[in-house]
């Protein structure tokens, strides 16, 4: 092991020195824990989160730096423009001139209902008539059947960070909110409550997996070798248990 790591070491100096290794400014979102640590108490897990990890550990095989830059997901395509970053780590639909890479990262979404409930929830379609918050974006990412349910609402809004979400689906009473299971349980907890208490319905298709997106289409390329490389070798997953099992359960 110690003559691999060696050697791992050898090839980022190596890339380095070449001119190939460059600092990846990407844009991540504000306030996902654990994926992403931002606030003032987060940060002190002196962790960056799963998102973050991932993403180093990715560029870092081919001797890249990432640089994290946390900005609300509506402003990235200025910044792009501008050059303020060169990297978005989650691609929509509306960034097609980047360089889109492999599925990269996963969130695992449910509709969380307010304890109590009493109706049933067996899809979207039970939603109707009700009061839903979830991420800023979900309408596009979540697909057009979540779309057409989102006209049934009596109410619907799409928060600027998932920390913001819940903490109005927790104080305000809301009857639904959308989001990854990982981070409904560290942001409930964080807010004083037990996530056992809310009822968890999967109704919007399980897993969600994004790509990253890059200027560089070989910064592109060199992400998804290492993303290949973390997971064949294990590590992607380890990486999630680990969150999971310090910060979650």
């Amino acid at each position: 092991m110690k003559i691999i790591a060696f050697l791992a070491f050898v090839f980022v100096l190596l890339a380095s020195k070449d001119g190939k290794a460059e600092n990846v400014v990407m844009a991540f979102a504000l306030g996902a824990p654990p994926y992403t640590f931002t606030s003032e108490d987060d940060q002190k897990t002196k962790r960056d989160g799963i998102w973050i990890d991932i993403y180093r550990e990715a560029l870092a095989f081919r001797g890249h730096t990432l640089e994290p830059h946390f900005t609300n997901y509506n402003r990235v395509e200025t910044k792009l423009k501008n050059g303020t970053i060169t990297a978005v780590s989650l691609l929509q639909d509306r960034l097609p001139t980047l360089h889109a890479s492999e599925n990269a990262i996963h969130f695992r979404n449910f509709a969380f209902e307010q304890p109590g409930g009493t109706a049933p929830v067996q899809s979207l379609a039970d939603l109707a008539g009700r009061r839903l918050t979830t991420w800023l974006g979900a309408r596009t990412d979540l697909g057009e059947a979540f779309s057409k349910a989102v006209d049934t609402l009596s109410y619907y809004k799409e928060m600027p960070s998932q920390e913001a979400q819940i903490r109005f689906f927790v104080k305000r009473g809301i009857d639904f909110t959308i989001v990854d299971e990982t981070i409904f349980r560290y942001l409930v907890r964080k807010n004083g409550k037990n996530p056992d208490a809310y009822k968890a319905h999967d109704i919007v298709g399980g897993y969600l997996r994004f790509s990253a997106g890059f200027v560089s289409e070989k910064n592109r390329d060199d992400f998804n070798a290492g993303i290949r490389h973390l997971k064949e070798t294990g590590r992607y997953d380890a990486i999630y248990r680990f969150y999971a099992d310090t910060y979650v359960e």
